[in-house]
């Protein structure tokens, strides 16, 4: 029959119990079935019978209460059951409704006296209330207490009294033989219960087979009702086989079980169909329990059909058939997993969910059901891995859960709890396993914990648990890294030692010995305490106590000893791990390649920990090949226990060995090969893998070392790139670990390195604030945090360096102070670094303040820096490792630099001489290829020159001439010199420093080797354009300029004073306006190049768009919206290693072109003797150098062959910039130079300028203008004049043409207005030519040589027929008089649509934006038309803007259309561009020789000729003057031919509107000036 496994009291059950002699005890249960007579009364009075279930511990018993008249039902015979002392469960069952109550009676109302149990009766309740509760009545006895020699219990003697009474009836024949032979194999089943005697069993099994062979003999043919007992006695004797097979397992005991079962259900009469879904059930069982033995498929196919025919069979109230549902899920599932036919998991699941329906929700199986239905979806999970199945599962599960706690309360101890929160754990680990949300294996580890929390410590299952706990625990710590998780994780593991201890398993403590120590490791790298890993050692030492010979645990050992080695750096640990190791390797047999590759791998990391203090080459040797063995013997897919894979680490390990085997034999092709090994690591690991950081962090590592020996600066762009990537990565998890502080103080570091390189403050800046971040994340129990507070003082010096920041020596010297009280004494290469660190902070200090203490200071820390490095007998340290690992060569050549500046200070010629011993030390001990060679050349050439020239004179120059020059010793000086040269030509060193070398050495031999000198300043013009290179965007170009610009004038004027007055032109022309002479190369048309080799020409075409786009993105961070994240950062450093990239391409395609015949010159400027031809007659170019030495005038002339030189004495640069400083302050104060200006006291809204209305101070800046014209005219104007002998035009517009290109402060001055406007006699530069400014003769000569060689009129630049059809000769026309944020200009509608008026009646097609037409002129539509027409007319405001250049622009509606936007634009036939707005052409003092400005921008862009301003114009005249301006240049334009416009002539057009039109209408006063003399031309 079906019976509950544990009955339990029904949550309405009331009991109650007499205590008269202990008789009777009546209870009170709810049935869970209405049952009904017919008449709708619930009176039971259809049930003849009921099956009642007795459980004890120990014991249990079936009996049958038959119904008497009315309703009651009573046993019909004596029950004789003894009862203990434990709960007493009842469960009642019937045929027709299956289970109706249950019931328990606690065992605490049993345990006064010894009772048995010996009459039942139930009758139905008689309240309408409680019309489906039974009352059951138990009649007790006292039973016969066995004596105290008596071995037996009172249950055990009252079976084996009821046995004898059995067997004498038996013997004697007495009454049913065959019920007397039934009933003793049920007594000796119970006996075998209490016994576990398999006798007893067997005597069981003995009497039911003679009960039925006796049935079967006597019985031909069988009754139905001889049937039903039949069936009965098969089914029992099923039972009790079955008991046999699981005390034996003896497979024919289960084969004979399932035998008699078969037959109980073939004999089942059909009147009693009702008892045959239970059969079934049990027949079930059994076939699946030998399926899961012998996994014969019919088996279990069977067991589902006899499982399917009982669900069926059963009616839906019945009480079994939540069961049956039950199990039939459970044999589908079995099938499934054998046969794996997803019908069976769909259907297993929708079984499982019946029983559920099934049921109510008290039932006490309920719990497992809804375990079962969990597992079931689990197991659908497992097979298609959707989501939603295990969260199925786990609800199940829960519910499970919370019915088992509703049962049975808050016991201290459930084994159902227990199980069912085990349950739920092993689902949130599965759903973790598919999501890798931390929430879940969180949550997979609380239940855990629950489940164990109530698991007995002697509970058999307490290890797996606290295994699958601590498996939990280990993988999130490996997620999160979080310090809380590792030490939650070791506690657990400590729970297992101390379980192990306690259970005296000796066998597995090793396992945990070595588990526990391997946690410790972990830990150690949170808590940083010693301890930890002197606990690893001590756990591993009693592994390797009980197991010595185990490869495996002495590799361990090994282990801590080599991480507590690193620590400590005491050498006995060191060699203990390098024995251990090799031991453990030795023993490992050849044919467990992956244990042996592991092994070897171990050896080679603690000969790279030796190797990193000691560095003895047989074992930096040995650590190479037995890595490169390692590497070998594992292979490629090969994982770790985490899925990770095990190849790269130990790559990484071999590319380490070959960097220190590079360190110490100085062979690059070690470094080539670690570098190799390092590269095919990263390729290996994919994108997911935790470990990329660290593997990535190896190929860093050996970048940067190849970068410290060839300085080349793609290689330290790709280690940033990398290290971003590192960052990014980290920071991109929600759990941060402790590794992210390394990666961003690897960052730091590469990015201090590239300062050292480039010189650029953005560098130095980021990699400052990412020390500080690294450092405020970094433990402080962490080693590593003396280091990076080491490096971070570094960093802060060098940028003081750059800054002169004595805020940033002074942190630094604070960083230092807590490096070294975290450093032990013992640790001598980290306090020979803090020592060096303080030497050279203190010299810096030295050069700010000239504080002897400083220097001295200096000294003194650098030479204990040097001690340090010495030999120490006791520690066995090589001093060559030391030299090499210590920077021995960066100490001496400080400690030079150190004494040279104490001489200087003291004049001490001791300290000179003590310099340049140690800096020629220094130059001996460091290779050639080396990046710091240059670096320390140029020290030991400072100390000869200081030896040279020693003076107290500032001006070292000055001095070493004026030396020269009295004593005629130059012995010295050459010396220095020719340091010096070697050190320029050195590629290693930055071209920064290299130019100031240069320069210092032209500065040092004008007095004696004029050829040195030029030579000196020749270098200097070839490395400007390396500093502004195309690898970088035009904004860090004109950044790297700001500082080197004047060089080019400083080299021009030498000389000129030299008399090289060509090589003077050359040097003006190649140092100045760099980036708009290479935005022009990047344009240059490729057909002269296409008809020698198409695919060359292809491939610069290909690149140079390429480079003008990376060339005008942003550089910053903080100037590029949006860039926040680290992933961010990392693709703009992405885009900076590209731009390397392609800069290099375009050089190397460049060199190939100039190495065809005829191209020689290709991209170069034309010699000098070539631009005369190309003046146009009666024309000049004009360029006036300005330098602190000298000013002169350079004129190019038609014809001529050698530039006209015309000295200017009567100016010096100091005048000019004076000039502009004071015209400028004028302007501002009275609001021209930013805000505009109208030259009237007035309000008149006419009279608004092209700007925002100022406070002014009305007349200053008039009366300055006048007086800096003045100036211009007098002391350079006029003089160039006289020098051509040019003469005041009779004309309206003067015949002869001028190119002014100034330089220095001049190029802010209004050369083309230069005059005297008052007085008597007053004349003007207007009076003698028509102006116009170019920024550089290249700009010029391109132009007029296109010019020369086109048929005019025509498109200026065709660069294709369908570019060409999308261009139309006409104007744009752009106005916004109304930009948000500014004041409005009124004039500025009126004055385009007059443009437009005057254009149409001439027919020239327009186009316009703003204004009065329906078009809105946004930044977007106004740069993608102007490629679509010729020329452009701007009326809105513009502005300068003076930090970031190319931000500067014109103010439209929706923002400013900015100067890099219109660069980038590359109007292809650009004509004439006219910018009526304020600033235009102000440019950027700072960058005087770059011409950043809006005029020039447009030049660049491609417009041949642009008209401009040079401070803020009147809106009340602008007009005016632009009409005026078309007028004349229609007119121009149509006489030579042309029936629009022709921009040729757009310089003369604007003297004649000026001349003729404004000055007319004004007068020259003053307050006039301000209102024409902001026009100018540039271009053609």
């Amino acid at each position: 029959m079906v019976a509950p496994q544990q009955p339990q009291q029904n949550q309405s059950l009331r009991t109650s119990m007499f205590q008269q002699q202990i008789t009777k005890i009546s209870v009170e249960a709810t049935a869970d079935k209405e049952v009904s007579d017919g008449g709708g009364s619930n009176t039971f009075s259809d049930v003849p019978a009921l099956n009642i279930y007795l459980r004890q511990e120990g014991d249990e018993r079936h009996v049958s209460l038959e119904r008497e008249t009315g309703s009651r039902w009573i046993s019909p015979q004596r029950l004789s059951m003894a009862l203990n002392h434990s709960d007493l469960e009842i469960a009642a069952s019937c045929r027709a409704y299956g289970e109706l109550g249950f019931v328990s009676v606690p065992g605490d109302q049993l345990r006064n006296q010894d009772v048995g149990l010996v009459e039942m009766r139930i009758s139905p309740a008689t309240s309408v209330v409680e019309s489906t509760a039974l009352w059951i009545t138990l009649g007790l006895s006292l039973v016969d207490v066995p004596s105290e020699n008596s071995q037996l219990s009172p249950v055990l003697l009252e079976i084996d009294q009821a046995i004898e009474l059995e067997q004498k009836a038996v013997s004697c024949s007495e009454g049913d033989v065959q019920a007397g032979y039934a009933n003793l194999g049920k007594l000796f089943s119970r006996r075998f219960t209490h016994t576990k005697d398999i006798s007893d069993l067997r005597q069981a099994i003995f009497s039911i087979e003679t009960s039925i062979d006796m049935a079967m003999e006597d019985s031909d043919p069988i009754s139905d009702a001889n049937k039903s007992d039949l069936a009965e006695r098969l089914s029992k004797l099923g039972d009790f086989l079955t008991q046999c097979f699981e005390a034996t397992g003896d497979s024919s005991d289960l084969d004979e079980v399932i035998e008699a079962l078969r037959k109980a259900v073939d004999i089942t009469p059909i009147t009693e169909a009702d008892r045959r879904p239970a059969r079934l059930n049990n027949l079930s069982n059994a076939l699946q329990i030998r399926f899961d033995i012998s996994q014969e498929i019919e088996d279990i196919e069977e067991a589902v059909a006899n499982l399917k025919a009982a669900v069926e069979l059963t009616p839906a109230c019945h009480g079994n058939l939540p069961t049956l549902c039950s199990n039939l899920g459970s044999a589908l599932l079995r099938r499934f997993e054998s046969l794996d036919d997803l019908d069976d998991l769909h259907e297993a699941i929708a079984n499982q969910h019946r029983a559920i329906d099934l049921s109510k929700s008290d039932h006490p199986e309920r719990r497992y059901w809804l375990s079962k239905v969990g597992l079931v979806y689990q197991r659908r999970f497992e097979r298609l891995h959707k989501l939603l199945d295990i969260e199925e599962s786990i609800r199940f599960k829960k519910l499970a859960v919370e019915t088992v706690e509703e049962v049975e309360g808050k016991r201290r101890h459930s084994n159902d709890l227990s199980t069912a929160l085990q349950s739920v754990a092993y689902g949130y680990h599965l759903k973790f396993k598919a999501t890798e949300r931390l929430e879940d294996l969180e949550e997979a580890i609380s239940f855990q914990q629950r489940s164990l929390d109530i698991t007995p410590l002697n509970s058999p299952k307490t290890l797996s648990r606290l295994k699958n706990l601590s498996s939990y625990c280990d993988r999130r710590f490996l997620i999160t890294r979080a310090k809380e998780h590792i030490y939650k994780a070791l506690e657990v593991q400590q729970d297992l030692i101390d379980h192990m201890k306690s259970s005296n398993d000796d066998a597995s403590l090793p396992e945990y010995f070595e588990t526990f120590g391997r946690w410790l490791h972990h830990r150690f790298q949170y808590s940083q305490d010693v301890s930890d890993l002197e606990q690893a050692v001590l756990s591993h030492r009693n592994t390797v106590e009980l197991i010595p010979t185990s490869p495996q645990y002495l590799s361990n050992l090994a282990k801590s000893l080599r991480l507590l080695f690193d620590l400590s750096q005491h050498p006995p640990l060191i060699e203990e791990a390098i024995t251990l190791a090799r031991k453990a390797a030795s023993l490992t047999p050849d044919s467990e390649t992956s244990a042996r590759a592991q092994r070897l791998h171990e050896i080679s990391l603690c000969l790279n920990s030796k190797n990193e203090v000691f560095g003895d080459l047989g074992d930096i040797e040995e650590a190479v090949s037995v890595s490169q063995s390692s590497v070998s013997f594992t292979s490629k897919d090969e994982k770790d226990g985490d899925g990770r894979l095990i190849l790269p680490p130990r790559m990484i390990t071999l590319g380490f060995a070959l960097q220190r085997r590079y360190q110490r034999t100085r062979l690059i092709s070690n470094l080539h090969e670690a570098i190799a090994v390092h590269e095919e690591a990263v390729l290996l690991v994919p994108e997911t893998d935790r470990n990329l950081p660290f593997i990535l962090n190896g190929l860093c590592v050996a970048l940067q070392q190849q970068y410290d020996t060839s300085g080349d600066l793609e290689v330290i762009e790709r280690v940033i790139t990398m290290r971003r990537r590192m960052v990014g990565i980290e920071e991109s998890k929600e759990e941060k670990s402790d590794d992210l502080s390394s990666w961003i103080a690897g960052l730091a570091n590469a990015l201090h390195q590239k300062f050292q390189r480039t010189g650029r403050a953005s560098d130095i800046d980021e990699a400052a604030e990412n020390h500080r971040k690294g450092v405020a994340l970094t433990s402080p129990t962490d080693p590593q945090l003396r280091k990076r507070l080491t490096n971070f003082a570094n960093t802060l010096k060098s940028r003081a360096d750059l800054t002169r920041s004595v805020e940033d020596l002074d942190e630094a010297l604070k960083q230092l102070e807590r490096a070294r009280k975290l450093t032990p004494e013992s640790h001598r290469l980290d306090r020979s670094a803090q020592y060096l660190a303080l030497g050279v902070i203190h010299q810096a200090r030295f050069l700010y303040y000239n504080d002897p203490l400083d220097i001295l200071f200096s000294i003194e820390y650098l030479k204990e820096s040097i001690e340090l490095l010495s030999p120490v007998a006791e520690s066995n340290l090589s001093i060559a490792v030391l030299r090499q690992n210590g920077g021995l060569s960066t100490r001496l050549n400080n400690l030079g630099i150190s004494l040279r500046l104490r001489f200087e200070r003291h004049g001490d010629v001791s300290d000179i001489q003590e310099a340049i011993s140690a800096q020629q030390k220094v130059v001996g001990m460091t290779p050639q290829d080396h990046a710091d060679y240059p670096g320390h050349l140029t020290s030991l050439g400072n100390s000869f020159l200081s030896r040279f020239g020693r003076t107290k004179d500032s001006n070292l120059a000055n001095a070493q001439e004026r030396h020269y020059h009295h004593s005629g010793d130059v012995r010295y000086g050459r010396q220095a010199a020719s340091n010096m040269q070697e050190v320029v030509i050195h590629q290693g060193i930055s071209p920064g420093s290299r130019i100031l070398i240069a320069k210092r050495l032209a500065h040092l031999t004008r007095g004696f080797d004029q050829g040195m000198c030029l030579y000196g300043y020749k270098v200097c013009i070839k490395l400007i354009a390396v500093v502004g290179g195309l690898e970088q965007t035009i904004e860090s170009r004109h950044s790297a300029l700001a500082s080197i610009s004047n060089i080019a004038l400083e080299a021009a004027a030498t000389a000129v004073e030299l008399g090289v007055l060509q090589l003077a032109m050359e040097w003006l022309e190649q140092g100045r306006c760099l980036v708009w002479t290479q935005l022009n190369s990047l344009r240059t048309p490729m057909d002269s190049i296409r008809s020698v080799d198409p695919s060359l020409a292809d491939r610069l075409t290909r690149l140079s768009p390429l480079l003008e786009s990376m060339g005008a993105r942003k550089t910053n961070l903080e100037s590029a919206p949006g860039l926040d994240s680290a992933e961010q950062r990392i693709l703009l450093q992405d885009d900076v290693v590209s731009h390397v990239n392609l800069a290099q391409e375009w050089e190397e395609a460049l060199a190939e072109v100039r190495a065809i015949d005829g191209f020689e010159d290709f991209l170069t400027p034309p010699p000098v003797e070539e631009w005369f031809n190309l003046i146009p007659p009666s024309a000049a170019v004009i360029v006036i150098n300005v330098h602190q030495t000298r000013c002169d005038a350079l004129i190019l002339q038609p014809g001529a062959t050698w530039p006209l030189h015309v000295k200017l004495p009567n100016v010096s640069e100091a005048m000019v910039e004076e000039w502009r400083a004071n015209l400028q302050r004028s302007l501002v104060a009275e609001g021209v130079r930013l805000r505009g200006y109208d030259g009237s006291s007035g309000d008149d809204d006419e009279s608004v300028e092209r700007g925002i209305r100022p406070t002014r101070q009305t007349g200053r800046s008039a009366s300055m203008l006048e007086y800096v014209l003045k100036q211009l005219w007098t002391r350079i104007v006029k003089p160039i004049v006289e020098s051509l002998s040019l003469k005041i035009s009779k004309d309206q517009v003067p015949e002869q043409r001028v190119w002014w290109c100034p330089t220095g402060s001049l190029s802010f001055l209004p050369l083309h207005a230069a005059g005297i406007y008052s007085g008597s006699d007053p004349v003007s530069i207007c009076d003698y030519v028509v102006s116009s400014y170019i920024p550089t003769l290249s700009s010029l000569l391109e132009r007029l040589k296109a010019k020369v060689d086109s048929s005019p009129p025509s498109i200026p630049k065709v660069a294709s027929e369908e570019s060409a059809t999308n261009c139309t000769r006409g104007i744009l026309l752009i106005s916004e008089h109304n930009a948000p944020g500014l004041s409005m200009i009124p004039g500025a509608k009126a004055e385009v649509q007059a443009i437009k008026t005057q254009l149409a009646k001439s027919k020239v097609p327009t186009s316009t934006l703003g204004g009065e037409t329906n078009t809105v002129a946004t930044v977007e539509a106004g740069v993608s038309n102007m490629s679509k027409f010729t020329c452009v007319h701007l009326a809105c405001h513009a502005i300068q803007d003076a930090k970031e250049p190319l931000k500067s622009g014109f103010h439209l509606h929706d923002g400013r259309l900015e100067l890099s936007k219109i660069v980038r634009a590359n109007m292809a036939f650009a004509d004439l561009a006219f910018l009526s707005a304020c600033q235009t052409s102000a440019g950027d003092e700072k960058l005087s020789e770059e011409a950043v400005h809006l005029a020039a921008g447009m030049l660049a862009a491609g417009y041949r000729g642009v008209v401009g301003t040079m401070w803020s114009i009147q809106d009340k005249y602008a007009s005016e003057i632009a009409e005026s301006f078309y007028d004349h240049l229609l007119i121009r334009s149509a006489v030579v031919g042309v029936p629009d416009i022709d921009g040729q002539y757009a310089a003369e057009a604007l003297h004649h509107a000026i001349t003729q039109g404004i000055r007319r209408k004004l007068g020259d006063t003053a307050q006039s000036l301000l209102v024409w003399v902001p026009y100018v031309h540039f271009g053609l």
